[in-house]
């Protein structure tokens, strides 16, 4: 098991894992091939992963072969009495003063047996437990315990493998420099939004975004002057386009915006608010930095992704023929 990690406050702990992945986004079969592996060396108990974040505490896999159903509520007293380092073993939960009277042994569960891990991310950070239960009386043997301590970090190691994996895909489709996510995660996010739209025939928009002159910018100011505009660009981009729409960064000095349902009008007047708050970008830096933008509204859905940016892209090369520092709009059927 990894070693723990101190917290300040309760608060900390369930920050860290509110900004992490949520345990019971994992339904694999690793995860309940573990649970049947305890309900097995347990004798047929109900065995169960508990999620705690930062959204509340939940059973992400169980296996309960006896109906037993233990809810989150009625596994809490015994999860929060399960120690950092060391396992909880109840022989008994009646005997137990700590227990006795707790729904989950008076109830029609009428759980005797119980033993629970806490388990860790490879932070250190806590995130849940394994338990497992049983309605009569056990007295866990040294290989019993071996067992529930080896599972607990193979849970571990299988919660850790999926975080790795999902924040490697993050970073395959994420702008290093920006924050936003990069071609490839624009071409799924337009491939989404195109395969929703065929279902559903509402229409959708593209805004496409280049810096005026930005090479120009660079032999002049330098390198990180023009980072520095990209970033900002970033930053009012996520502050104008609205919460349903999603940035992402082309390439170089290009950008786009897809937002998923928009008429013609109201794709308008999202274009005119990211115009405007661009335009701060050269002010707050007392530097002449302008924008061409080309707006196209789908009502339509085209065959591709990439054919619906090249629409939105003429649209920008037009808006930059036709003096820059503009918008160019046009409707797609």
């Amino acid at each position: 098991m990894s070693a723990t990690q101190p917290f300040a406050t309760e608060v900390e702990r369930l920050g860290l894992l509110r900004r992490g992945d949520r345990i019971d986004r994992v339904h694999g079969r690793g995860l309940e091939a573990i649970c049947h592996a305890l309900s097995s060396t347990f004798h047929g108990a109900f065995t169960c992963v508990v999620a705690d974040d930062a959204y509340g505490r939940g059973i992400a896999v169980s296996v309960d072969p006896n109906g037993m159903h233990p809810s989150p509520r009625e596994l809490s007293p015994f999860i929060d009495a399960i120690g950092p380092e060391a396992a909880l073993f109840i022989p008994n939960a009646r005997d137990d003063r700590r227990f006795a009277e707790e729904p989950l042994v008076t109830g029609p569960a009428r759980v005797r047996f119980f033993a629970g891990i806490r388990l860790y991310r490879d932070d250190g950070v806590a995130f849940g437990a394994l338990c497992v239960g049983a309605a009569k009386r056990h007295v866990a043997t040294p290989h019993e315990r071996g067992v529930l301590a080896d599972l607990a970090t193979a849970v571990e190691t299988t919660i850790d493998i999926h975080r790795a994996a999902r924040n490697a895909q993050a970073l395959a489709i994420t702008d290093s420099q920006t924050g936003l996510p990069n071609r490839a995660g624009l071409l799924l996010e337009i491939e989404r939004v195109i395969r929703e739209r065929r279902n559903d025939g509402a229409s959708f928009a593209l805004i496409y975004i280049d810096v005026d002159d930005f090479k120009a910018v660079n032999d002049t100011l330098g390198h990180a002057a023009g980072d520095d505009i990209l970033r900002a660009v970033a930053v009012g981009m996520r502050r104008s386009a609205g919460t349903a729409a999603s940035a992402s960064r082309l390439g170089g000095d290009e950008f786009v915006i897809v937002i998923p349902h928009a008429e013609m009008a109201d794709a308008a007047i999202v274009a005119e608010r990211i115009h405007s708050e661009l335009a701060k970008v050269g002010h707050e830096r007392s530097r002449e930095v302008s924008f061409s933008l080309g707006l196209a509204t789908f009502t339509t859905p085209p065959a591709t992704a990439l054919a619906a940016l090249a629409v939105a892209d003429r649209l920008m090369y037009a808006a930059k023929r036709n003096g820059k520092n503009r918008i160019e709009s046009a409707l797609e059927g």
